[in-house]
C-alpha cells in the first residue's frame, strides 16, 4: 500500500445542514457532544476518508476493502461498520 492510498479515518454523521461530525464510532460519546439537541431526521451515517471527504457506508466499505483495512473475519456485508475496522 502506498502513502497515497485512500483510507477510512473516522466514523462520521453528516447533518442536514451539511456539517460533518466525526468520532471513533457512530454516536459515540465524543460525537454526541457535537450533535444538536434536536434529532436531525435527515442525518446520514458514513465515514470520513483520508482526503477529508464524507462518504456513505457502502462507498467506505469499498475504500476500506481496497486499502486492506477490514479486520479478518469482518466486513462480509458490503456496508462498513466501525467494528469492521477497529
Amino acid at each position: 500500500m502506498s502513502a497515497n492510498t485512500l483510507r477510512v479515518v473516522a466514523a462520521a454523521v453528516r447533518l442536514s445542514d451539511r456539517r460533518v461530525i466525526v468520532g471513533v464510532r457512530h454516536y459515540d460519546e465524543l460525537m454526541r457532544v457535537w450533535l444538536p439537541e434536536e434529532p436531525d431526521l435527515k442525518a446520514v451515517q458514513g465515514f470520513v476518508l483520508s482526503n477529508y471527504k464524507f462518504v456513505s457506508r457502502d462507498v467506505a466499505f469499498k475504500v476500506a476493502k481496497e486499502a486492506g483495512q477490514i479486520l479478518p473475519g469482518e466486513g462480509r456485508h458490503g456496508t462498513l461498520y466501525s467494528e469492521d475496522l477497529w
